[in-house]
Parts: C-alpha cells; structure tokens; sequence
C-alpha cells in the first residue's frame, strides 16, 4: 500500500491536512496521466514544500497532492525509489 497526502504550503506541525492509504495499482488508475515529480525520502518524515514560507497554519487550504512509497516492492517505474512523489497538475478536490 502506498499513503496519499493533501498538502499545504510550509513546515510541520500542521502541512499534512489529510491522508489516505491507496494502492499502487489504485494510484496510477486514478492518477497515471499525470507526472509523479520524486521530491524526497524519508530524511523528513513528511513531505515538505515551500518550507521557507514558515510553518503551515492548520486552516490553510492543502495545495498539492504527494504519494508516499514506502517500502520495497511498491518501486516501479513511475516510483523508481522509496519516498515522496509530487503529482505535478494537481491539487485536492475541493
């Protein structure tokens, strides 16, 4: 299984608003037209952007949509390494 994150701009506590445990398979299906852009590994426990904006403020809209591969057997060709995928295009339904 692989972990869906909406993200918010800026540094933890608060830049995770929600997540969701997905298959790979259900992943591409849903999501294969678009770029997954490898943003990170697990140096940072959670996906991190525009950090330099400051600490993300709970009530902030999240803005980008991040997979989370974790383990071994999930790596393919769209997720050739174990981390944080941006899906480049697209934010969460609103």
């Amino acid at each position: 299984m692989a972990i869906i994150c909406f993200v918010r701009d800026g540094s933890p506590p608060n830049n995770i608003a929600y997540s969701e445990i997905k298959t790979v398979e259900e992943i591409i299906e849903n999501f294969g037209n678009y770029t997954m852009k490898f943003i990170g590994n697990f140096d940072d426990n959670i996906p991190i952007i525009n950090e330099k904006s400051g600490p993300s403020t709970y009530y902030a809209a999240p803005k980008y949509v991040v997979v989370k591969i974790e383990h071994e057997d999930l790596k393919d060709k769209r997720f050739p390494e174990l981390g944080f995928y941006l899906i480049e295009g697209l934010g969460p339904p609103a």
